[in-house]
């Protein structure tokens, strides 16, 4: 207890010592007469944007699968195999249905293809035959036409002929030179050529008159054969089997899962007898040319400039890596790529910057690794490689 009382006086009486010393500093500098040494502000300058980030396939990971659920009977690949572009990578339960649905369409396709073929050449042995009508009547009327007016002008002859003997008759039964039975069979032969005149003038009347009307009868029947035909050939379905044709092999094209490019299976999520409720079967990326994700805070993004040089590293890889800047993103997304320290930011505010590896070999089978980026803010960018990497990929 006397130990403790000791103490108790010793620290009041070190702190008044220390308070004494503190006023009597700041009184000599209140009585100083030296004015404060005003200087610039020095602008602080960073050669280089660290981030954290991940390794990704240039071709970023393609989720491969369908949007209705089906099941996976075959499957062509296996995880970390190479694909070609447009190759068959999955095969679907609904396949074979579609496929038998494909099959009757088109044969109900090709006989209605027959069946248009016959009806369009009935239809136009109607239509040729009407034309040919046409035709004939265009040639034959005009002579019809001219071998009665021939017949006409010889019945005229005729009666002119009859007119003469009738006169001469006349003349010699008033000198009672003829009988009268010689006269009355000449006024008989003038009355018949008389007839026959008139008859063959009705005649030739007819044929001009029917001519126009025959005309009129043929248009209409080559009208009528070709309205006959279109009716008849637009009910042969063919058009329509077509269309279905065509959705019934876009129904089978979708039971068939190809590679949309060239590149490696990731990952196989659905194996063959598993039913996919109509998301992602498996996962393909081009892992020929890889990339490094940085995650830049957006205070730091704008010192970064596309075609600038970046150098990643990571302990599983057996050298650091180095490429350069060929996209910045615009948007800001919260971190997706949390640092191993506790102390360490986890709700920060990043922007995208992706680099293109020069060596992407060796990064190919380390897909959604953790890295970290250095980019090199201060070294000169290559011009003609950064305006090559600004083109649309």
């Amino acid at each position: 207890m006397k130990f403790c009382g000791q103490l108790l006086f010793v620290l009041p009486l070190a702190a008044g010592l220390v308070g004494c010393e503190r006023v009597q500093t700041l009184r000599g500098s209140t009585a100083s007469d030296e004015q404060p040494v005003l200087r610039e502000p020095v602008a602080l300058t960073r050669k280089s944007v660290s981030a954290l980030g991940r390794l990704e396939p240039s071709s970023r990971v393609v989720n491969i699968g369908t949007s209705l659920p089906d099941r996976v009977t075959k499957l062509f690949v296996q995880e970390g195999g190479h694909v070609e572009a447009d190759a068959d990578l999955i095969y679907l339960e609904t396949r074979d249905e579609r496929i038998a649905e494909k099959e009757r369409i088109e044969a109900e396709l090709q006989a209605s293809r027959k069946r248009l073929a016959a009806e369009e050449e009935y239809h136009q042995s109607l239509i040729d035959e009407s034309k040919i009508r046409q035709k004939q009547l265009e040639v034959l009327r005009p002579l019809e036409i001219a071998s009665q007016e021939a017949t006409l002008r010889s019945l005229q002859h005729e009666l002119e002929t009859s007119q003469r003997d009738l006169q001469r008759q006349k003349d010699l039964r008033a000198s009672n030179s003829a009988s009268q039975q010689e006269l009355d069979r000449t006024q008989l032969a003038v009355y018949v050529a008389e007839e026959k005149i008139q008859s063959a003038n009705k005649e030739l009347e007819r044929l001009k008159a029917s001519w126009e009307l025959d005309r009129e009868v043929l248009r209409s029947a080559v009208k009528s054969a070709e309205a006959a035909s279109a009716r008849a050939l637009a009910g042969v379905p063919v058009n329509e089997l077509e269309k279905q044709l065509q959705h019934a092999q876009s129904r089978v094209a979708q039971t068939v899962l190809k590679a949309p490019f060239a590149g490696q299976v990731l990952k196989v999520l659905k194996r063959p007898g598993e039913v996919s409720s109509g998301g992602a079967i498996l996962q393909l990326a081009n892992t020929a040319e890889m990339h490094a994700v940085a995650e830049v805070y957006e205070s730091d993004v704008r010192q970064v400039r596309i075609g600038q040089q970046a150098i990643i590293r990571s302990p599983a890889l057996e050298e650091e890596l180095k490429g350069r800047v060929v996209e910045i993103g615009v948007q800001i997304f919260k971190n997706d790529v949390l640092d191993v320290d506790p102390a360490s930011d986890t709700d920060s505010r990043v922007v995208e910057v992706r680099i293109l590896l020069d060596d992407g070999k060796s990064a190919a089978a380390l897909t959604n690794l953790q890295v970290d980026v250095r980019i090199d803010t201060e070294a000169a960018v290559d011009e003609r490689a950064a305006a090559l990497d600004r083109q649309p990929r």
